[in-house]
C-alpha cells in the first residue's frame, strides 16, 4: 500500500510540474502573440513608409524627366529658330543676287 501511495505522490507531482510547465508556455505564448503583433504593425508602418518613399521618388523622377523633357523642347525651338534665320539670310542673298 505504501508502494501505491508514494506512486500516487510521485505522479500527482509530476501532473503538479505539467500543469505548471503548461501555464508558464500559455503565458509565454501570449507575451510571443503579443509581440508578433507588434512586429507585424511596425513592419506595416515600414512598408508604408517604404511605399510612401517610393511615391516620393517616382514623383521626383517624373518631375525630374519633365523638366528635362522640357528644356530639350526649348533647344530645339532654338534651334528651329535659328535655322529660319539662316533660311532668311540665304533667301536673302539668293534674291539680292
Amino acid at each position: 500500500m505504501k508502494a501505491f501511495q508514494k506512486n500516487i505522490n510521485a505522479l500527482e507531482t509530476k501532473i503538479e510540474l505539467l500543469i505548471q510547465k503548461w501555464k508558464e508556455a500559455r503565458e509565454e505564448n501570449k507575451l510571443l502573440i503579443e509581440r508578433t503583433r507588434e512586429l507585424e504593425e511596425e513592419l506595416r508602418s515600414e512598408r508604408t513608409g517604404l511605399n510612401d518613399e517610393a511615391n516620393n521618388a517616382s514623383d521626383r523622377t517624373e518631375l525630374s524627366n519633365k523638366i528635362k523633357l522640357d528644356n530639350i523642347e526649348q533647344i530645339l525651338d532654338s534651334y528651329v529658330d535659328k535655322i529660319d534665320a539662316c533660311l532668311e539670310l540665304i533667301n536673302i542673298e539668293m534674291n539680292g543676287k
